[in-house]
C-alpha cells in the first residue's frame, strides 16, 4: 500500500510525504518519504544527504521470527518501559520530530513458557556509533510456575547528557539501574492483580559535595554522595483489556 499526504507547514512552505508499507505474514514496514516544496524556513530543511537522512525516514520495520520468541523493531520507539516505570518510563525517541527524526532499535526475546524475557534497545542507532544517545537493557525470570514470583534487573546507559552543546566542550556519561518483582495475587482470562515493587538508582560519573544544615553539631558537615536512589514499594497493579492501573 501506498498512502500520500500533502499539507502547508509556514511561509507558503508545503510538505509531500508519499508512505509506501508492507504487512506480510510476521514482516510489517512503513516509511515515509517527504520532500517540502518552497522551503524558506531554517528548521525544516530537505534531509537526503546521508544514508541515514534516508533510513531515519522509517517509522517502522517489525519483524517476529521462531514462533514470536523473536522480536526486532526499527524506527520510532514509543511507550517503552523497563520493568514497573521507575527507571524508564514509556519511553520516546522522537521528542522533537518532524524537526529531528530518530532511527531507534528494540530487540526482544522470550524462551517458549516466556519464564525468561530479555529486551534491548537504543534510542538512535547514528547516534550510537558516535556514542551518543540512550541504551539500556533489561532481563527478568520466573522462580517457578508454583512459586510464580518474576524478578527483573535493568540499566539504562546516557552515553553523553550534553549530546547537543557538543561545541561547548561538555560530556557526561550517567548509568541507572534499577530491579523489580512482580506476584500475581489474582489472575484470570478477564483480569489480573498483581503485587509489584522496584528500586532504581543513578550513579553520577563524579562525586557531589554538599554540606547538611540541620542546627545539630553532628550532622553540621561535608557530605558527599556519587548517586541517588529510591523505591517503589509496596504497589498494586491491577489489569483488565481495557485498562491498566498501578
Amino acid at each position: 500500500f501506498v498512502d500520500f499526504d500533502f499539507g502547508y507547514i509556514s511561509n507558503n512552505c508545503s510538505n509531500l510525504t508519499i508512505s509506501p508499507s508492507l504487512s506480510y505474514k510476521k514482516i510489517k514496514f512503513k516509511i515515509n518519504l517527504d520532500y517540502l516544496i518552497n522551503n524558506q524556513s531554517s528548521l525544516y530543511t530537505n534531509q537526503w544527504d546521508g544514508i541515514f537522512d534516508v533510513l531515519e525516514k522509517i517509522e517502522y520495520l517489525n519483524l517476529i521470527l521462531f514462533e514470536d520468541k523473536f522480536k526486532l523493531h526499527l524506527g520510532e520507539v514509543k511507550n517503552l518501559t523497563f520493568g514497573h516505570g521507575y527507571l524508564l518510563n514509556r519511553y520516546g525517541n522522537n521528542y522533537n520530530a518532524p524537526i529531528d527524526k530518530n532511527l531507534g532499535i528494540v530487540f526482544r526475546f522470550k524462551n517458549s513458557n516466556n519464564s525468561f524475557a530479555y529486551s534491548l534497545f537504543a534510542s538512535d542507532l547514528e547516534n550510537l556509533l558516535d556514542n551518543k544517545g540512550l541504551v539500556g537493557h533489561h532481563f527478568s525470570f520466573l522462580v517457578s510456575d508454583l512459586f510464580p514470583l518474576r524478578f527483573g534487573f535493568g540499566h539504562v546507559i546516557d552515553l553523553n547528557q550534553f549530546t547537543n552543546y557538543e561545541g561547548e566542550g561538555f560530556s557526561r556519561q550517567i548509568h541507572g539501574f534499577e530491579s523489580d518483582f512482580t506476584f500475581p495475587l489474582l489472575a484470570s482470562s478477564r483480569d489480573s492483580v498483581l503485587f509489584i515493587g522496584e528500586i532504581s538508582g543513578l550513579r553520577f560519573p563524579e562525586t557531589r559535595y554538599y554540606k547538611r544544615v540541620d542546627d545539630d553539631q553532628f550532622t553540621n558537615d561535608k557530605k558527599s554522595r556519587n548517586g541517588t536512589w529510591g523505591i517503589a514499594f509496596p504497589g498494586i497493579k491491577y489489569i483488565n483489556k481495557n485498562f491498566e492501573f498501578k
